[in-house]
């Protein structure tokens, strides 16, 4: 089974289909692929998977458990 992991997207570059972005996680920070969220902005909770962003939290809630400190 696959999971998504989340963070905060704190970084973008590019448009439409070359758009990138630094996303802050529990993990450390990780390139993700924006292609499919070209509303996404800094600040937003982005749900992702194999380097690949799908989906924007509701602007404004953290997932359970996650923090901002950093």
């Amino acid at each position: 089974m696959c999971l998504a992991e989340s963070g905060i997207l704190t970084w973008s570059r590019g448009d439409g289909v070359t758009r990138v972005g630094t996303v802050d996680t529990d993990q450390g920070s990780m390139e993700v692929s924006l292609t499919y969220l070209p509303d996404a902005r800094i600040g937003d909770w982005i749900l992702f998977h194999s380097g690949i962003g799908f989906r924007i939290a509701e602007r404004g809630a953290a997932p359970t458990g996650a923090s901002r400190s950093g």
